[in-house]
């Protein structure tokens, strides 16, 4: 089978499927594992879908459709890993910060245990769970309803709170972002609690991977001109819309 004739037909398991299984593709199409990890690497940089550990997931789910947090949660762990430490080496003695609910957002709490009075303020229980026994945390937790498969509280009591709240840095996670669009997330229940962490925080941080750059989501909550920094991957280096990005003053750190 010839590359492009494989390339569709991998899409097209991606239309129907959502998700792919790279061992599953090389035994159905007949090809080594190392060549479709090729293959899924090359349609990834296209925009055609987001690789995971161990295949990879649609672009194309819709764009008020996001995956569940298990698929989140394998999709460039190494990455977020880098991305978090680095975030998290940005919270400085004494700052009050806020996390929203985020898988990249999520691991940042492995690498703030150690940086002394902090204040921590939260929608996110995953994030609660591992900071409540941190002797260097305050934290401050933002109830509400909890949203439906998530570990985030949502809603009038969540939005309420932060309404009132003013914190030094707010460390945000995105579903997409451009310089036209600027920060787009797909689940609309969660568009004003995140334009609240944005008006209540003095920096506005964005961690994504850099699949977050070649996508699109139902909705925008933030434009660009309100973020001080984004921290993404070196795997985003080749994204055309950086050099768009930092000439509009945005600092762009890839790691």
């Amino acid at each position: 089978m010839l590359q492009a004739e494989r390339q569709q037909a991998i899409l097209s398991l991606l239309e129907q499927q959502g998700i792919v299984n790279a061992n599953a593709l090389s035994k159905d199409l007949r090809a080594s594992l190392s060549t479709i990890r090729r293959d899924l690497y090359e349609l990834e940089t296209m925009g055609k879908l987001t690789r995971t550990h161990g295949g990879a997931i649609s672009n194309t789910y819709g764009l008020s459709t996001e995956p569940s947090i298990s698929i989140k949660n394998e999709c460039h762990t190494d990455e977020k890993k880098r991305i978090a430490q680095a975030a998290s080496s940005l919270i400085r003695p004494g700052d009050t910060v806020i996390l929203d609910s985020s898988t990249t957002v999520n691991a940042m709490v492995n690498y703030m245990t150690s940086t002394p009075n902090i204040t921590v303020i939260t929608n996110d229980l995953f994030n609660v769970n591992k900071l409540y026994m941190c002797p260097n945390v305050d934290l401050i937790t933002i109830g509400g309803l909890l949203r439906k498969g998530s570990y985030t509280h949502i809603g009038y009591l969540c939005e309420k709170a932060l309404e009132d709240i003013h914190a030094d840095k707010v460390f945000l996670g995105v579903d997409a972002l451009n310089p036209k669009s600027g920060l787009m997330i797909c689940a609309q229940e969660g568009t004003r609690q995140k334009k609240l962490m944005v008006n209540a925080a003095s920096e506005v941080i964005v961690v994504c991977d850099h699949s977050k750059f070649y996508g699109k989501a139902l909705i925008s909550f933030c434009k660009l001109d309100e973020v001080s920094c984004i921290i993404t991957g070196t795997e985003a280096r080749e994204c055309p819309a950086l050099p768009d990005i930092r000439s509009m003053g945005i600092e762009v750190m890839l790691v």
